[in-house]
């Protein structure tokens, strides 16, 4: 019998771009390849600052003003929200551990736009808080959503230069806000993978 696996993307905004990046904001949703219609509570809280500090992760000086230039009701929203880093770090385990034990799946695969942002950063993040690494996941478990799109694309039009022309806009989608980048992943590997099996079948 084949293994159960359940899917998740997982996106952040954070204060570097290092893999010691101080993050502020953290979202994952889980997801079905095959369902639309899928209704699953997403994962989405902002993250305090300071907290990230107190653990020694980075803040970069360009990145830090360009969040500063941001319209006024997005800083407003990141200061009112936020809580402490250790607390974001347990709910995000909870909500994939529960979901975990809720599908009764043999496994997960966490989806991120590459495996050197997001997932090193939050690594590093489980490392700096409890003292060793302690992801919800393994780390065979981790999937690139870029690599993914631009392969199968590769195979559905080899003649397209960027792979993301071949893959309709989602409407609503607000860029640098983690649960809106989540769902923009989702729509992108779906689409990539209805298009590449519809391919598949009639060949």
């Amino acid at each position: 019998m084949a293994k159960k696996i359940i899917d998740f993307a997982l996106d952040l905004e954070t204060l570097s771009k290092r893999p010691t990046a101080a993050i502020i904001e953290v979202a994952c949703k889980r997801f079905d390849f095959t369902d639309l219609g899928d209704n699953y509570v997403p994962f989405s809280e902002v993250v305090n600052a300071t907290s990230c500090a107190m653990y020694g992760l980075s803040f970069d000086e360009d990145t830090c003003k360009w969040w500063a230039d941001k319209k006024d009701y997005e800083k407003v929203r990141f200061i009112k929200e936020a809580q402490g880093l250790r607390e974001v770090l347990g709910k995000l385990s909870k909500y994939i551990e529960d979901a975990i034990s809720e599908s009764k799946a043999d496994g997960i695969r966490v989806w991120c736009q590459g495996t050197d942002f997001d997932i090193a950063i939050l690594r590093n993040a489980y490392r700096a808080v409890y003292g060793s690494d302690v992801t919800p996941w393994k780390y065979d478990e981790v999937r690139c959503a870029r690599t993914y799109i631009k392969e199968c694309v590769r195979l559905l039009d080899p003649n397209l230069d960027n792979c993301y022309d071949y893959i309709p806009k989602r409407e609503g989608w607000a860029k640098h806000e983690a649960l809106s980048d989540c769902e923009n992943l989702i729509h992108n590997v779906r689409y990539v993978y209805r298009k590449l099996n519809e391919k598949v079948m009639t060949a």
